[in-house]
């Protein structure tokens, strides 16, 4: 069967601009969209104008008519569709929506041969905020779970990385982001030996006082300080340096500080080609064999044993390293057994699985075999899930009883494995 033709595009957005990439088949590596002339001019200002005369302009265009009173002017439309996510106005998210479809309208200067589009964006930080902010523009912009990602920096860092050639990533792999008033630096560590490797993101961030873009010489201090206090203790063989606050040639004193031993990349569109190779990742039923561990992916996985005809099978409820906020299945039980919900719990980390049960107390008073259940798994955060059991009714004969058992689930953090098991880790 013909693998399905897909264009990945990536969207790196922050609270100041946005960048894209597209990335097809036959492409050896994913294209960003230029801006303007000017080389390496990726960024696209998160501004839109809306003009008394009914038109919308975004990026630079809005820019050029900020200060025209025929319209009005918006900018920052990532925070403030974030500061909206927990209340009822919803005015930034739909201009933060109308700005990602434009985004993805640039496609449209290209011709690529594929049959559908999948869209990856990549953010500072996953919070609640914007998990809820980007459920409602996938599902206004009619996007299926399986052609829309959400992933923070240090996923597209990951993603970009191991698709690089193995030599850089032979030790651990270090970023710096400067902003005009952060630098924000992440270390990718890989754990060897295992399938499935498992790579994780350390991530500082330091601010930066005012004082230090006034004078090149102290900036090259300031910044050769971080680098002495960000790799000490670690074996580093690549380094990538993003952002606006590396314009100009400052870094002199920062070069000598990194030694000869690393490679060194020095550009602006990371991110968002990042973004583009884990839509591809994550489309692609081929193995890869590296996995990404972050606060907001599930810590482990929950099965449950049932029986389907005459054999046992496992349904599962949660799924390791997926994202917490990621649609879950719902499943309809029929009951015939003991009074009590017995599950299978799997960590990330550890080799052993724990069976847990949980009685189920107060059942209706129904004859066996009519006692149906819908169940599901209901994530808070990456290591807190409830199990959901409600009473399903069975058809016209009985009504459901309205009962419902909920059954928390917690998966521990790693470092309180036991001996054994730090030991003997492995990808679960």
């Amino acid at each position: 069967m013909e693998q399905k033709k897909i264009l990945y595009m990536g969207i790196d957005l922050t609270d100041t601009q946005a960048m894209v990439s597209l990335f097809g088949r036959g492409m050896e590596e994913p294209e960003t969209i230029m801006t303007g002339a000017a080389k390496e001019r990726y960024g696209i200002p998160a501004a839109m104008y809306l003009a008394d005369s009914g038109h919308t302009f975004y990026g630079e265009e809005a820019l050029k008519r900020k200060e025209n009173p025929q319209g009005d002017f918006f900018d920052h439309l990532y925070q403030r569709a974030l500061e909206e996510a927990n209340g009822e106005q919803q005015f930034y998210q739909g201009l933060l929506r109308q700005f990602i479809q434009r985004l993805i309208r640039l496609k449209d200067r290209y011709r690529f041969d594929a049959q559908e589009l999948c869209v990856s964006i990549t953010v500072p930080e996953i919070t609640k905020q914007v998990v809820t902010v980007f459920h409602r523009i996938r599902e206004e912009l009619e996007f299926s779970e399986e052609q829309f990602f959400l992933m923070d920096h240090g996923e597209s860092f990951f993603a970009h990385t191991y698709h690089q050639e193995a030599l850089l990533w032979q030790h651990d792999v270090a970023l710096f982001d400067f902003a005009s008033e952060q630098v924000t630096f992440y270390l990718l560590h890989r754990r060897h030996g295992a399938k499935v490797q498992i790579v994780t993101a350390e991530k500082k961030v330091w601010e930066v006082p005012s004082y230090v873009h006034q004078d090149a010489r102290v900036k090259d201090e300031f910044f050769s300080n971080l680098i002495r206090e960000a790799f000490a203790s670690h074996m580093i063989s690549a380094v990538y340096f993003v952002g606006d606050g590396f314009d100009g040639a400052w870094l002199k004193e920062s070069l000598r500080v990194l030694g000869g031993n690393k490679r060194v990349f020095l550009g602006k569109n990371l991110f968002t080609k990042g973004a583009c190779y884990a839509g591809y990742r994550y489309t692609d039923a081929s193995f890869w064999g590296f996995f990404y561990n972050c606060e907001y992916k599930m810590q482990g996985e929950i099965r449950l044993q049932v029986q389907r005809g005459d054999e046992n099978a496992a349904i599962r409820l949660v799924e390791a390293g997926q994202n917490w906020f990621a649609p879950v299945p719902e499943y309809t039980l029929l009951y015939d057994g003991t009074p009590e919900l017995s599950v299978i719990v799997g960590e990330i980390g550890r080799i052993n699985t724990q069976t847990r049960v949980f009685p189920l107390t107060d059942l209706p008073d129904r004859p066996e075999k009519t006692l149906r259940f819908r169940i599901r798994a209901l994530a808070k955060n990456g290591r807190n899930v409830v199990l959901r059991l409600e009473d399903d009714g069975f058809g016209e004969l009985f009504e459901s009883s309205g009962k419902v058992w909920e059954f928390p689930v917690t998966f521990e953090p790693e470092e309180r494995s036991s001996v054994y098991d730090r030991k003997y880790k492995k990808a679960f």
